[in-house]
This record gives C-alpha cells, sequence and structure tokens, in this order.
C-alpha cells in the first residue's frame, strides 16, 4: 500500500511537471507566431531597405523601403539575383563569387559596398549590411541585408581626399623648410624641403630633439619660443643666423599653433625659408592627414563632425598659405584662377577685396611672356611638374616685376589632372643684386684696363728713356775697359760718358717712381704732394697753375691719400696737355667731413657723353671716388673749358 502511495505521488509530480512543459511549449509556440505576425509589420515601417535571398541569390522578400530605394516593385525584384543591379559587371561578378564564398567559409558578417543601378538609371553608392537566415537545426538557408544609401558619404570621402592630395603636393614642392613640433621641440614631421635645407638625412629627422639639429646657443632660444606659442597662442617669427655645416644660413622662421578639434594647441608649426639671398610656400600635416583619413571612414551618422573636420583642416592649411611669403595660385586646366593666396593680391598691386576667381592667368603676366607661359602650361600637363622658370609680372598701375615660378599639376582621386598649382616668387632684390654685381664686374674691368694702360705707358717711358740710358751708359762702360790700357785719354772721355748717362737714369727713376707714388705723399700727405705735382707740371708745360690747398686734417689714410694724388694727377695731367688753356686751377680743400677736388680749366672743352670706351682717364677718377664711396662731377662743353669735381669722404689716418 505504501508503494503504491508512493508511485501515485510521483504520477502526480510528473504529471504536473508535464503540463508545466506544455504551458512553455504552448507560450514559446504564441510567441513564434507573434513574432512572425510582427516580423510583416516591421518590415513594412522600418526606413532602411532591406531585402532577403537564398543561397543561390535570388530575392525573396523585399520591404516597402527598399522598393523606393531601387525604384522596382516588388514584384519586379522577386526571383531575380542580388547583383542584377550592380553597376559594374566585375562587382556582379565579385557579389556572386562572395556569395559562394559566404556558403562555403561562414565568416563573421561584415558590411560591403558597391555601386547599384535605381530603375530610372541613376547610379548610387549601397552599403549592405548583411546576416544570415537559418533554419531551427541552424543551417544557412539564405542571407537578409539591409541596404544603405550612402552617395553623399561618398561624395564627401572624395571631396577630403581631393583636398588632402592638394594640400600634400603643395607641401612636397614648396622650396620653404617645415617643422611640425611638440611642446619638447622633438619633431613629429618635416619636410624634404627641410632636410635639404638643414642638410640631414629626410628618413632620420623625425624624433629628433632641437639639441640634435640646432647650434647650442639657439637651442634654448628655441624651446622658449616654442613654449611661447603653446602658452599664449601667438604667431612667433625672427630671423636669426645658423651654421649648417661649415656656412652661416640667414632664416627666416615663424611658428604658429596647431589645435584640435575642441581648440587645445597640440603643436606647433614652424616654416623656414632662406633669405640669405633673398631668392626662395605651402606645407601640409602629416597629423591632420592621417585624422582625415580616419573621418573618412565613418559612418553616415559621423558625417556631421566630418564636415566640420574638413572645414577646420581648410582653414589650418589657408591660415598656411596666408602666411607663406610667396604668392600661390590654384588654376583649372583652361588657365583659370580658382584660388589665390594673400600674396598674390599684393605682387599684382590690387586690393584684396578685388575678386581674382576665374580670371585669366596669362594676364598676370606682360605680354612678351604669355606665348610662352602657355607653351610652358602645355608642357606641364605632360611631365605634370616644371621647375623655376621666369617671367615678368604686370602689375595694375602698369609697373612690372620679375618673378620665378614653380608649378604642379593637382589630380583627382584617380589621378586624372584637374588644374595646375603655382608657387610665384618676387625676385626683384636678386635681380638688382645681379645687376649690381655686373657693374661691379665692369668697373674692375675698366680698372683694370686702365691698370694695364698706366703700366703700359711706365713701360714706354722706362724703354725709350731708362732703358735706353742705362744701354748706352753700359756700352760706354765697355769701351773703357778696352781702351783704358790702350787709349787712355778716349776711355776717360767714355767713363765721363757713362757716369752722365747713369746720373740721368738715376734722374729718370726718380723721376717715374715720384710720377707713381712721389716719396713726399708718404713724407708729408696729400697737400704737399699736390703742390710738388703742380710745381712739376709748371716746369714742363710752362703753364699759369694756380693752387689752392685749405684743410685742417694732419694726414689721411694712405689709401685715401694716393687716390686723391693720381686723381689730381690725371684731371691735371689732361688739363695741360688737351685743353689748351693758358691756366689751370686746382683746389684741395676740406669742406666738413669730405675732401674736394677740383681741377678747372679754360680751354676748349669736350662733350662727356662722348668719351670713348678706350679713354680710361676719366673713367679712372668716377671709378676710384666711386670705390672710395665718393661722388664725381664733369661739366663741360666745346669752348666752354672743363671742371672736374670729387669730394671723397674724409677717414684720417690713426697716429
Amino acid at each position: 500500500m505504501q508503494d503504491y502511495e508512493k508511485t501515485r505521488e510521483q504520477l502526480l509530480e510528473e504529471l504536473v511537471q508535464l503540463r508545466q512543459r506544455v504551458a512553455a511549449l504552448q507560450a514559446a509556440d504564441q510567441s513564434r507566431r507573434d513574432r512572425e505576425d510582427r516580423a510583416p509589420q516591421l518590415l513594412e515601417v522600418v526606413p532602411l531597405g532591406i531585402h532577403g535571398c537564398d543561397t543561390e541569390g535570388r530575392i525573396t522578400l523585399v520591404n516597402p523601403a527598399q522598393e523606393a530605394v531601387t525604384g522596382y516593385s516588388a514584384d519586379e525584384l522577386l526571383g531575380t539575383y542580388v547583383w542584377d543591379r550592380m553597376e559594374l559587371v566585375s562587382e556582379k561578378e565579385a557579389a556572386a563569387a562572395r556569395l559562394r564564398s559566404l556558403l562555403a567559409e561562414q565568416p563573421v558578417p561584415s558590411p560591403y559596398f558597391s555601386r547599384n543601378v535605381r530603375k530610372n538609371g541613376e547610379v548610387y553608392d549601397a552599403r549592405i549590411d548583411w546576416n544570415y537566415r537559418r533554419n531551427s537545426q541552424g543551417q544557412v538557408v539564405g542571407f537578409v541585408s539591409i541596404i544603405s544609401d550612402v552617395t553623399e558619404q561618398k561624395r564627401l570621402e572624395r571631396e577630403l581626399r581631393k583636398s588632402e592630395q592638394r594640400y600634400r603636393m603643395l607641401t612636397e614642392s614648396t622650396t620653404d623648410m617645415i617643422f611640425i613640433l611638440n611642446r619638447a621641440g622633438d619633431v613629429l614631421y618635416a619636410n624634404p624641403s627641410a632636410a635639404a635645407g638643414i642638410r640631414y638625412d629626410a628618413d632620420n629627422l623625425v624624433g629628433l630633439r632641437q639639441e640634435q639639429l640646432f647650434p647650442p646657443e639657439k637651442v634654448k632660444k628655441h624651446l622658449e619660443n616654442i613654449a611661447g606659442v603653446f602658452e599664449t597662442g601667438k604667431v612667433h617669427d625672427e630671423d636669426a643666423m645658423y651654421h649648417f655645416g661649415p656656412d652661416e644660413t640667414w632664416l627666416n622662421t615663424g611658428l604658429m599653433p596647431l589645435r584640435d578639434q575642441s581648440g587645445t594647441i597640440t603643436a606647433v608649426m614652424g616654416v623656414a625659408r632662406n633669405i640669405t639671398d633673398r631668392v626662395r610656400a605651402e606645407v601640409a600635416l602629416k597629423q591632420a592627414h592621417d585624422e582625415l583619413e580616419k573621418q573618412v571612414e565613418q559612418r553616415t551618422a559621423e558625417l556631421a563632425r566630418a564636415n566640420e573636420s574638413l572645414r577646420q583642416s581648410e582653414a589650418k592649411y589657408r591660415g598656411l598659405v596666408d602666411i607663406c611669403p610667396d604668392s600661390i595660385v590654384v588654376s583649372d586646366l583652361s588657365g583659370k584662377t580658382l584660388f589665390v593666396s594673400k600674396q598674390t593680391w599684393k605682387l599684382l598691386g590690387v586690393p584684396e577685396q578685388e575678386e581674382l576667381v576665374g580670371q585669366d592667368t596669362y594676364d598676370y603676366v606682360i605680354e612678351a611672356d604669355r606665348p610662352r607661359l602657355m607653351a610652358n602650361y602645355a608642357d606641364l600637363l605632360k611631365k605634370g611638374k616644371r621647375g623655376e622658370t621666369e617671367y615678368t609680372v604686370l602689375r595694375r598701375d602698369g609697373t612690372t616685376v620679375p618673378v620665378e615660378l614653380s608649378s604642379v599639376i593637382s589630380r583627382d582621386a584617380q589621378g586624372r589632372p584637374m588644374g595646375a598649382m603655382a608657387i610665384i616668387r618676387d625676385v626683384s632684390e636678386r635681380k638688382r643684386a645681379e645687376q649690381a654685381l655686373q657693374k661691379e664686374h665692369r668697373t674692375l674691368k675698366h680698372l683694370l684696363r686702365s691698370s694695364d694702360h698706366e703700366r703700359q705707358l711706365i713701360a714706354y717711358e722706362i724703354h725709350d728713356e731708362l732703358a735706353q740710358q742705362l744701354a748706352g751708359a753700359l756700352m760706354q762702360i765697355e769701351t773703357y775697359w778696352h781702351q783704358k790700357e790702350t787709349k787712355p785719354h778716349e776711355a776717360a772721355k767714355a767713363y765721363d760718358a757713362a757716369v752722365t748717362m747713369l746720373r740721368q737714369a738715376h734722374f729718370e727713376t726718380r723721376r717715374l717712381i715720384s710720377g707713381v707714388r712721389p716719396p713726399i705723399l708718404d713724407e708729408s700727405g696729400i697737400v704737399a704732394a699736390v703742390a710738388h705735382l703742380v710745381n712739376e707740371q709748371r716746369l714742363q708745360y710752362d703753364l699759369k697753375i694756380e693752387f689752392c690747398g685749405d684743410v685742417s686734417f694732419n694726414r689721411l689714410v694712405p689709401i685715401l691719400e694716393n687716390a686723391a694724388y693720381r686723381i689730381v694727377q690725371e684731371a691735371l695731367a689732361n688739363a695741360c696737355r688737351y685743353s689748351k688753356s693758358d691756366r689751370v686751377r686746382v683746389e684741395v680743400v676740406q669742406c666738413n667731413n669730405a675732401l674736394r677736388i677740383k681741377v678747372q680749366d679754360w680751354g676748349v672743352g669736350f662733350n662727356p657723353a662722348a668719351v670713348r670706351d678706350d679713354h680710361f682717364g676719366l673713367a679712372g677718377i668716377r671709378e676710384r671716388a666711386r670705390l672710395l664711396g665718393g661722388a664725381t662731377i664733369i661739366e663741360s662743353a666745346p669752348q666752354r673749358g672743363t671742371s672736374i669735381i670729387v669730394e671723397l669722404p674724409l677717414v684720417p689716418r690713426e697716429e
């Protein structure tokens, strides 16, 4: 009986458990039916395009949003393959191969992109998020996909890539040195011009500290400037001299803060330009490029932030372009202006508010340069890059400016040319320096020719006078030695003749030395030397020569005394030889801090503009005065006499 009761209780307990299991199964079945009833409703209202397909890729399910996206009705889509509406054959083949791979390997679902075609022929970019459809045994029986139209996102990504490529090309092509530094002064980025400018291996620049790049006396100041930019957020500019190897190099350097999206200063950008010869503008930030690359990978929900980042990046690069000392012009393939930097308005001499976009870039140069600019632009389109080429820019006021232009072709993401980017540098100062150097070369050549002429005259005088006298004396001495035993009387005459000739040679030697640099000039100074010269010229030419010497100084530096003497000597010799004047006046007077020399005659005169190049006297006077910082005035006209006035700055001799 007890066993019966025990069995009965067990059966009742099992019956209760069985009823509970039946109730749970009924509830689960009802829940499944409820989900199946709700699924079509969700497909009807969900805003994303959804379709399902079997394992062959045939569409078995389409919601209204998918009909709206493709333009096809559900009847037109059901039974077709999911890749039938892809744009490219290669994408269709890839989609079919992907489906087979998914069935075989069953990887973790991940989204992919394709370009699809709507019923009206419009092509759009689609993002496909998918998952497996499985039966109750867990077997894959198909796929379900969510289709998102990401055409606008892709367009923004392409625009971002274009912007990045344009500014990177500008950074790589600029001749200015660009660095990005952290607070400690470590190099985070350096462009090729920076590596070349400081004579360093570009591969090893990143990560270097200031003390590894610059002389010790510059490091502390550099670090202080970098810290100042981090603390104040203000741009810092200075000119400073550096030693790179054995050479001294002057750089114009600028430091500006770099900020993140929150406005926090994260780094400092330094732009350095070699201004040693004033002849050499854009930089790109690698960190900003990396940030942009990450931003373009974000989904549609991040588009607003990507747009804001793009605007900040463009503002950052525009700031870099604006501080660049060279002009930057971007044009399209036809030569129409798309963008100009601030320096361009200054270069062209037009107000900044004037619109230059849309103007023909060929109008920026003089008419004679336009055919060459057009030909070079065509060559640029073929080669992709063109080095420094000289042109003449035409300014608004009609004046011209010599420039050097370096250009590069900008391309889109597919590598197709979009236009040209040019960096234009004003080389007026370099041209003036070249002209000044050429003038110095001509002056030096003229002085050398004048010096050769003077040496030639001295050689003629030595040959015609001194050499002849010495030769005659030598012959008389030889005669003396041959006749002193046999003809003593004739030998004595020869000896006396030789002595006379030697005395004449000695006198001629002193005269030549006095003509080049008289001893009295070294002994007594310029006034006494000129007085002695005037007295010699009176005796030689039997001419009335007035002399006025009025100075308060004692002695001048030797080079100034010699130059002043040679100027008086040349001017006085010309007056005595060629003026045909009955009198000449020579003045050597002190006027404040200048020595004033004046040689005047009242003779036949001449036209100073008609003097030939092979007449070195007047040119020698001018160049001697100019080299000593003085000035020369030559006043003359036919039959009106000549006045040569030279003023030289006084440099007294230190006792």
